[in-house]
């Protein structure tokens, strides 16, 4: 494993214990066995790296949904859904710290990217006017976000009925 890999995946495993506030960067080179400076090497700070980690699960399982034309929608909103499920509670610590508006800004960012992608693969031929692909983005991405965060806290969710109500909703998206 890569030291910027070992650095993410050690924070993560911090972040089952204990907010984002309550680790430092020392704390977290210590707990890997780096210094200091090969942490800021591979990052800028610690929600950089937790960026860094939700980012590198979110590819590897949105790649199978969408490898091979036409997109699954299901299957793409299914691999949304399962790593924020088994990332919850570093991102319930990270919700809980000062960096909860980055991290939800992180994650509108990261299903905008997955709807749009979603949107090129299946209606590439379809006219829509570039302000309510926008829109429709944004709200979406919105909504989605919302459920995804609201899901994390919730004891055992339906996650198979989520990712149908997902599917329902968002493929009726231009």
């Amino acid at each position: 494993m890569d030291k910027k890999a070992l650095i993410a995946r050690t924070l993560e495993q911090m972040l089952q214990t204990r907010p984002l506030d309550k680790i430092t960067v020392t704390d977290l080179a210590e707990a890997c066995g780096v210094s200091r400076q090969t942490f800021y090497y591979h990052f800028q700070d610690l929600l950089d790296a937790v960026e860094w980690q939700l980012r590198q699960s979110m590819d590897q399982a949105l790649s199978a949904g969408l490898a091979s034309p036409p997109a699954s929608l299901p299957e793409a909103f299914r691999a949304m859904v399962q790593v924020t499920w088994e990332h919850r509670e570093a991102i319930r610590q990270t919700m809980a710290s000062q960096r909860r508006a980055e991290l939800e800004r992180l994650f509108l960012q990261m299903s905008r990217d997955l709807l749009l992608k979603l949107y090129r693969a299946r209606r590439s031929d379809s006219p829509v006017r570039p302000a309510d692909l926008e829109f429709s983005l944004s709200f979406a991405s919105c909504g989605m976000v919302g459920v995804l965060l609201e899901t994390v806290t919730e004891k055992s969710p339906d996650l198979d009925n989520l990712v149908r109500q997902m599917d329902r909703v968002l493929s009726q998206m231009p």
